[in-house]
């Protein structure tokens, strides 16, 4: 049974949907029903214009407080442009945000600084018990919308998102598009999709764009989420929060167990991806660092500082199981892979082309006297590496190692075809030269370092110039390259190494330094 109302009575059946619905379930089904689901709440039923200049965010509340009272408990946001300015809180279990063709939401808040009370500057937030810790929201399901912010929140003491799920276990967000049309300058404390606080579950097929913070954050807290075949782009904006080392990111992962899968972060101001630990230095916070993160089969470029960042403002909570596979990195102005603080890590198969300076750079410095250990237990394997030090005046290597601990770097090419490109070391071997340490544990084995390199492995200083006492105190190689390695090639005692001009083998007898090299014939 479907009831048409006139134009003179639809406003008025619409605002008093929500009341007619304690007389008859049926009478809801009338006023608020969708063709399509029949048990779904129109939010225009419940008032919305959608026109884009009406606040129609107290009648999409009253449709999603409607939406709750029955299972399935869905909302339908009909073809229209619903300004918003103060989020919508879908704070109930097992709730769907349904949008169809042509639905937009607005994000137009006030301004949440000294607004008594607060306003809520997202489009939609997840945070039920508020003040207190957010009370678990499971099963919410937000798809089929787009998101266009106007405004958001430049109080460096609250961060916020565009789309906030605070404490939501096992959500969706699927084939949601969030896009920053707002005026310049940017809100400086705005993510577009943000997670934190037990929420885990999926975030699929989402666009996010010109968002000035990070595009998709998945803060501390968040734990079993995946992300999967979303795009984000153009994050850029001003950098006036408590913690500038987030902004400006395609994906910021803070979280564990979460899993980047077929993802895109291309011409964002700084980074494509960060995995970091968060907290608060200055305030002696510290949240746990990330654990168990994988991407796969990502394509990270076109970025104006580095393509992946693991790093860390703590000795002793850095990011550890980290699982890389399959990531094409290329152009991306700073490095390719920055890895700054690391255990457990392993990069695995992929490419690295056209950074700005090396292509994957790995240090081991601490932040704190003491020497504590922020990077181990690190594996590069069969990964593509060429034509990087594009933005450079120096000298660079495809891969840098400083000071680095147990690092294992098999299969694979590092390699220079273009002679413009300033990548013409395989492995550059730095000592950190603050506390005194040269890179430990280093193991070399099938690399292709055969296509336009002077060297496969250097010793080198920042400047460019050879430090002998870069050379790797301990590990083992077995490489091939152009010429004898005699006064030239530093290696752990008991390395081997081919000339594939000669055929001749040579076997590292004694010390670390570039002599002591003995033939052992073709």
């Amino acid at each position: 049974m479907r009831v048409r109302a006139s134009a003179h009575t639809q406003k008025w059946g619409a605002l008093t949907a929500c009341a007619l619905r304690r007389i008859t379930p049926l009478l809801l089904l009338c006023c608020s029903a969708s063709s399509v689901l029949a048990a779904a709440v129109n939010v225009k039923s419940c008032g919305a214009l959608g026109n884009g200049i009406t606040d129609d965010g107290p009648a999409i509340q009253r449709a999603i407080n409607m939406a709750a009272q029955s299972r399935p408990s869905i909302v339908i946001f009909p073809n229209g442009r619903y300004r918003v300015t103060q989020a919508i809180r879908p704070e109930y279990d097992g709730m769907t945000l349904e949008g169809q063709e042509g639905a937009v939401l607005i994000a137009d808040p006030r301004e949440s600084k000294g607004v008594p009370p607060p306003s809520f500057p997202e489009a939609i937030l997840v945070n039920r018990g508020y003040p207190g810790p957010p009370q678990p929201v499971s099963n919410l399901t937000i798809q089929n919308l787009t998101v266009e912010v106007r405004n958001g929140n430049s109080d460096p003491q609250i961060s916020t998102a565009s789309i906030q799920l605070n404490n939501c276990i096992n959500c969706l967000v699927e084939r949601v598009h969030v896009v920053y049309t707002g005026a310049l300058p940017k809100p400086n404390e705005l993510d577009g999709i943000g997670t934190s606080q037990g929420t885990s579950g999926l975030i699929k097929d989402c666009i996010v764009d010109g968002i000035p913070k990070a595009g998709i954050y998945a803060s501390a807290g968040t734990h079993d989420l995946t992300i999967e075949d979303c795009e984000v782009m153009d994050a850029k904006g001003p950098l006036l929060n408590a913690q500038p080392g987030f902004g400006r990111t395609g994906f910021s992962l803070t979280g564990s167990h979460i899993q980047l899968l077929h993802c895109r972060s291309h011409d964002n101001e700084l980074r494509g991806v960060l995995i970091t630990t968060n907290g608060y230095p200055t305030q002696g916070i510290v949240y746990p660092a990330p654990v168990d993160i994988q991407l796969s089969d990502c394509d990270i470029y076109d970025n104006g500082g580095n393509g992946i960042e693991l790093v860390s403002q703590f000795d002793g909570a850095v990011p550890s199981n980290i699982q890389l596979d399959n990531l094409t990195l290329n152009n991306n102005d700073g490095v390719g892979y920055y890895i700054q603080a690391a255990e457990n890590l392993t990069i695995q198969g992929g490419e690295v082309r056209g950074s700005g300076s090396a292509g994957i750079w790995i240090e081991n410095i601490p932040i704190s006297p003491g020497y504590a250990v922020r990077t181990q237990n690190i594996a590069i394997q069969n990964v593509q590496i060429g034509d990087n030090g594009r933005l450079v005046g120096v000298d660079v290597p495809g891969i840098g190692l400083v000071a680095a601990n147990d690092v294992t770097i098999s299969g694979g090419k590092i390699y220079r075809s273009d002679p413009t490109r300033n990548q013409i070391y395989g492995v550059g071997l730095y000592r950190d030269t603050t506390f005194f340490a040269s890179p430990s544990e280093i193991q070399i084995t099938g690399v292709d370092f055969l296509t336009g390199l002077t060297q496969s492995v250097t010793t080198v200083a920042l400047d460019g110039i050879d430090d002998p006492l870069a050379a790797a105190v301990s590990g083992y190689y077995d490489i091939a390259f152009y010429g004898d390695p005699e006064g030239i090639l530093s290696a752990p005692f008991k390395s081997l190494y081919t000339n594939v001009k000669t055929g001749n083998g040579f076997l590292k007898a004694t010390g670390i330094d570039p002599t002591g090299w003995i033939s052992t014939g073709p």
